[in-house]
């Protein structure tokens, strides 16, 4: 199930005429929600991770 929110356009053009928030562009590169949103190859995937801070937990080595 898909969750969608809606955001009145009038109400954030209105909160960035009030400098309540700033819009900024932010290169393909950078924009870390995108390992939410699209597929990406292993590379970026393991990279955007790392930058969000969601690593994998380290192997325990068993004491065989």
């Amino acid at each position: 199930m898909s969750k969608t929110h809606r955001i009145s356009v009038a109400a954030l053009a209105e909160a960035v005429e009030e400098n309540l928030i700033e819009v900024s562009h932010i290169d393909t590169k950078a924009q870390l929600a995108d390992i939410f949103t699209k597929a990406l190859n292993r590379m970026i995937f393991l990279g955007v991770r790392e930058r969000i801070g969601v690593c994998p937990v380290p192997q325990v080595k068993s004491r065989d």
